[in-house]
């Protein structure tokens, strides 16, 4: 799953949408799966910091 996001941010960078590096890239998706995790949880506050 983290690939395919990697994958897709990688596609936007190469038709110049915007530049950043590959590590950014890869903390961006993975930061993205994990806040969507919380969501489906219902965290909040300290649960989700925590989390």
């Amino acid at each position: 799953m983290v690939e395919n996001k990697i994958d897709e941010l990688l596609a936007l960078q190469s038709e110049g949408r915007f530049l950043v590096s590959r590590e950014r890239i890869q903390r961006q998706a993975i930061s993205k799966l994990c806040s969507d995790q919380a969501n489906t949880k219902g965290l909040h506050g300290m649960e989700r910091k925590k989390f």
